[in-house]
């Protein structure tokens, strides 16, 4: 079993150094100057990071990225770092390896996800639902690295944007979501506070808290602690936290040239269409498979796996939503953001019907 979690993790790691390379060679290289992949993208993230702290009018919703800052200099650091010893070269090993090291460790907390909702009481072999679970651990690691593996390379082929930040945040959600189903609240609020500082859509986060573990409001000053990463991300964001509140920061009410917003379904017939085909195509080819075997298989497992699936399924609507009005229709980066929802319900329903062809079970 060791053996193949080892050549299982080894794959992921590979595959991610691989598709890391492939971002920067995509977005980075030019014929036009004479400087190195690396120093291009080395000078794109120093100029970001110097960029000004106010609001700005950029029309396409970038300078609510300045809301980044905060754990992009963690990054920079490491950029830095690896420039001193080995030159541009390193900024370029230094960002493969810390995006590997991420998408593997978003990997593993998917994959024990994965597990607990399968170990909860979730296989079961007949319409009675007496006869005990009947799966391998092997099997489940296999097939949540099919997953994984088949959902990274669809969203991330080709030239898509906002790479680092979708690689990070669905790290965070991974270690967040894992945090409530272990109801291990430090590790959920580290998660957190890094997402928030990641990017902004961090802020789901603490919703998730709420639908999973519901909201008392006789005694709400249990949930204060969920305050942390709010004055932690307000602290580090003082100098530009009036720009949320400007009109076209983090969300804008026109389009955006040159992207398919969802301004597009007020755009008559056509524009209707335009914007029904785009989702479809960018959302319903991931969620069409996971709410239809949801349909199919649901009544197969038990009140506890219900339970969370039900969880689940709201905490992938909730994100869904977000994405739709807050960024582009085509923007593909962000549906890796919700693959450690998205893959445990893929791999207990896959189990379920294996475990209903063995069973003889229609």
């Amino acid at each position: 079993m060791k053996i193949k979690i080892l050549f299982s993790y080894v794959i992921i790691f590979f595959v991610a150094l691989a598709v890391s390379r492939g971002f920067l060679s995509v977005n980075f290289s030019s014929k036009y100057t004479e400087t190195s992949i690396y120093e291009n993208f080395y000078t794109h993230i120093i100029e970001k990071s110097s960029s000004s702290k106010q609001c700005g009018d950029s029309g396409d919703l970038s300078d609510r990225h300045k809301l980044r800052a905060g754990f992009q200099k963690i990054k920079i650091y490491i950029y830095d770092l690896a420039k001193d010893f080995f030159d541009y070269r390193g900024v370029g090993v230094s960002f493969y390896i810390i995006h590997a090291l991420a998408v593997l460790l978003m990997f593993h907390f998917t994959h024990k996800i994965s597990l607990h909702l399968v170990q909860l009481d979730g296989v079961r072999s007949s319409h009675e639902m007496t006869s005990p679970k009947n799966y391998s651990i092997a099997g489940v690691l296999i097939l949540d690295c099919l997953i994984f593996l088949t959902f990274y390379a669809y969203v991330f082929n080709g030239q898509v944007g906002e790479y680092t930040f979708s690689i990070f945040e669905g790290l965070f959600v991974s270690i967040a979501l894992y945090g409530i189903l272990k109801e291990k609240i430090i590790i959920f609020l580290l998660a957190t506070t890094f997402a928030v500082l990641n990017r902004e859509s961090g802020f789901i986060l603490l919703i998730l808290w709420i639908i999973f573990n519901g909201l008392n409001l006789g005694s709400i000053q249990r949930y204060m602690i969920l305050l942390i990463p709010v004055i932690i991300f307000s602290i580090v964001n003082n100098e530009i936290l009036h720009c949320i509140l400007k009109e076209g920061f983090l969300i804008s009410s026109k389009t955006i040239p040159g992207q398919l917003t969802y301004h597009v379904f007020f755009d008559g017939v056509w524009g209707l269409i335009r914007g029904t085909l785009a989702i479809i195509l960018n959302y319903g080819l991931i969620l069409i498979p996971t709410f239809v075997l949801h349909k199919r298989y649901n009544k197969y497992l038990g009140k506890d796996s219900k339970t969370l699936i039900n969880g689940m399924l709201i905490s992938i609507v909730v994100y869904v939503v977000v994405f739709i009005f807050a960024t582009p229709l085509n923007h593909m980066s962000v549906k890796f953001i919700i693959l450690p929802l998205v893959l445990p319900l893929l791999s207990v329903y896959i189990l379920q019907i294996i475990q209903n062809e063995q069973s003889g079970i229609k």
